[in-house]
């Protein structure tokens, strides 16, 4: 968004701004666009503009905190300072190309991450359908989502009974449990999330496997969750495949033969 602010103030006559989104392969040294960069995987998203520019002498001193060329009040000199500190912290690198009166684009390089080849595998995989009489409770704040992902579980042959939240899940629970094969749950939600559900079934002796939904790598929590009887997780957006295979594997559904 700063990036995209910036590009918008550098055309006071306006102009036109492009995003681009694309993953690279660097393969030797020198294809790297930066100083000790690493070579392998990145990806690479770039804001460019057809504005003034920036001036050459103003270009060293663009990251600094607090310097900024806009007037009083339009500006406050951190926009660019946050974009660098992002990027380091996501262990990427920032990229400015300039030239008076014609534009700047710049370019954000993160690295690509390794769970994108087993996403890629699981997607090129068979779809595994449940086996019998499976019924999936579906814990979901957002209706949309919540939908959606009972649309595509409904496909798959599962019967699902769905829930707002942590505490609905086990309200429905109190009643319904002996109906239920597997929860699935996502990890954030108001009142009580994914991980807090899962720990309130094992106080209540409820041995039903769980999978979370979440858009955030568990890996920290992983191990410790394994341990404590968590069936395991996948990562939003979902992928149908992938959760189709996931709950397979839970619930001993053999995948479908390969032609």
């Amino acid at each position: 968004m700063n990036l995209v602010v910036n590009a918008r103030d550098a055309m006071p006559n306006g102009g036109s701004i492009r995003l681009d989104l694309d993953n690279l392969d660097l393969v030797l040294p020198e294809d790297v666009p930066v100083k000790g960069m690493r070579t392998g995987s990145w990806v690479r998203i770039q804001v460019a503009d057809t504005g003034t520019g920036i001036p050459e002498d103003v270009l060293p001193h663009i990251f600094d905190p607090f310097f900024t060329t806009k007037e009083v009040g339009m500006g406050s000199g951190l926009g660019l300072a946050q974009v660098q500190g992002l990027m380091k912290q996501h262990a990427g690198e920032v990229v400015v190309a300039t030239a008076p009166d014609t534009g700047t684009t710049f370019s954000l390089y993160f690295p690509a991450h390794n769970s994108l080849k087993a996403i890629e595998s699981a997607a090129a995989s068979p779809l595994v359908r449940s086996s019998g009489d499976n019924t999936i409770l579906l814990v979901e704040d957002n209706e949309e989502l919540r939908e959606i992902t009972a649309v595509g579980l409904r496909s798959l042959g599962y019967q699902i009974i769905k829930a707002a939240s942590g505490l609905e899940a086990l309200a429905i629970l109190e009643t319904r449990a002996a109906d239920i094969t597997l929860i699935l749950s996502d990890v954030v939600m108001p009142e009580m999330g994914g991980q807090a559900l899962f720990y309130a079934l094992q106080e209540r002796g409820l041995n039903l496997p769980l999978v979370l939904m979440t858009g955030h790598p568990l890996d920290n929590e992983m191990e410790e969750l394994r341990k404590r009887g968590l069936a395991g997780w996948v990562a939003k957006p979902l992928n149908l495949r992938q959760l189709s295979s996931i709950l397979g594997l839970t619930l001993g559904v053999e995948p479908p033969a390969e032609a």
